[in-house]
């Protein structure tokens, strides 16, 4: 099987964000090989729903799962972080798990393009992270 490189947007604003955040980068760390993380920083939310700030990372690494398996994986991460509905319509975001980058290819432009992606991701850039 071929190893396929994922970049992943790590999100909380809740209160207990830096926690959340941590403990979402163990979680991907425990699921990824050769993984890279930005270091984690905080930033303004982009939509006038969500309240601020944010704690954010960017992760990347390899994985043999599909990209539905790994999608469906990270979305049960954001559901044992307390993330639904009720949270969402509040505004709190306890875990935000976005694959931003699948094998090279961008799949969530709009993420791409925010700055709280482009931090983390510049960083890991800089440190050669994507360098083989």
């Amino acid at each position: 099987m071929k190893h396929t490189v994922v970049v992943i947007s790590v999100g909380s604003n809740s209160e207990d964000r830096n926690f959340r955040v941590s403990k979402a980068i163990e979680f991907l760390l425990g699921n990824l090989t050769a993984a890279s993380v930005s270091s984690v920083y905080e930033s303004e939310s982009f939509s006038k729903n969500d309240r601020s700030p944010f704690t954010n990372a960017v992760v990347v690494g390899q994985t043999l799962v599909n990209q539905e398996e790994m999608i469906t994986l990270l979305k049960e991460q954001e559901a044992l972080a307390g993330r639904d509905a009720v949270t969402r319509a509040e505004g709190i975001v306890p875990l935000d798990l976005d694959i931003v980058i699948w094998g090279g290819r961008i799949v969530r432009n709009d993420d791409f393009e925010r700055p709280y992606f482009n931090i983390g991701y510049r960083e890991l850039l800089a440190k050669g992270a994507f360098e083989e």
